[in-house]
Parts: structure tokens; sequence; C-alpha cells
């Protein structure tokens, strides 16, 4: 987030590269990238002789390293031409329908696989067949919903939103 709001502000300024030492910044989360997954193949089969503390750490810290390193390179992707070309593949249209879908994706995601896993009560032997049915069902369910919550929730409510934007803005004018 804090990487689009930095794409946002800087986009019209060349010098933004310069000026926050975007290179240095992406050698620095790349390293810091590789170290955490690096530490993960040094961990022992068997966690519980660490405290829980340290691993609840090291958990967060791997966590953020997936989420700086990956922002900075899009970042860097972006600003580094001007005519990005990421920055058309990210305008594409296909991709603004699945922006729009994004956040009930994320909202239906856990509920669906939750109930999906809960309900099969014949032990599951986890052949490739298998991971890949239970993965288009997920999919499939996972989407239909979103879209279904989009069409009947969310779009209403944003035009409704807007409408109510625009007869503030003509009152006050």
């Amino acid at each position: 987030m804090l990487a689009g709001i930095f794409y946002y502000n800087f986009k019209d300024n060349p010098a933004a590269l310069n000026t926050y030492k975007l290179k240095y910044l992406l050698l620095g989360s790349a390293v810091y990238f590789i170290v955490m997954n690096g530490l993960t193949l040094m961990l022992p089969p068997d966690h519980l002789s660490y405290p829980s503390m340290w691993l609840a750490i090291y958990g967060s810290m791997l966590k953020s390293a997936w989420g700086i390193f990956p922002s900075i390179v899009l970042l860097h992707l972006a600003l580094h031409n001007t005519p990005s070309i990421l920055a058309s593949v990210l305008k594409h249209p296909i991709l603004r329908v699945a922006a729009r879908l994004s956040y009930t994706i994320y909202l239906t995601q856990y509920g669906i696989i939750y109930a999906i896993y809960k309900h099969v009560t014949y032990p599951l032997t986890y052949g490739g067949f298998t991971i890949l049915v239970f993965t288009a069902a997920t999919v499939t369910i996972t989407f239909s919903i979103a879209l279904l919550l989009h069409l009947v929730i969310e779009a209403p409510f944003n035009i409704m939103l807007k409408n109510t934007l625009k007869k503030s803005s003509i009152k006050k004018s």
C-alpha cells in the first residue's frame, strides 16, 4: 500500500529514483529477502527447542520480507522507465476487473476453504489429482461468490456513494 502511495505521488517526478535512493533500497531489500529465506533452511525440523517469542519475531520478519521486496521491485520497475511497461500492463482491463473483485475474494476465500475441507468426511489421499480438484473447486466457488457480492453489494453502494458525492459538491458550488 505504501508503495502504491509512493508511486502515485512521485510518478511524474523523474528525480524520485535519485532522491530516495531506490537502487539502494532495492539492493537492501533483496539482501534482507534472501537472508530471511535462507535462515528458514537453518531452522531445525523440531521448532519446539526455540522459545515461541523468537519464532514469532522471525515469522513476522519473514512476512515483511515477502512484502517489502516485491513492493520495491515493482516501484523500481514502474519508475525506472518513464513509459513503463509495468504501468501499461497494470492498466489492462482484465486486471481492473481483478482489482475490483480482489477485496471480496479476500473476504470470502478463508470461509470457503474452511467450508470445503470441513465437509469432506472421507480420508483424503493427497495425490496430484485430489489437490487439483479441490483447488479448482475452491477457486471456482470463491470467484463466483466474489462476483455475486460485488454485483449485489459493492457496485450499487459505489454508485450510490458517487451520486451522493456529486450532489454534495453541487450544493457547495
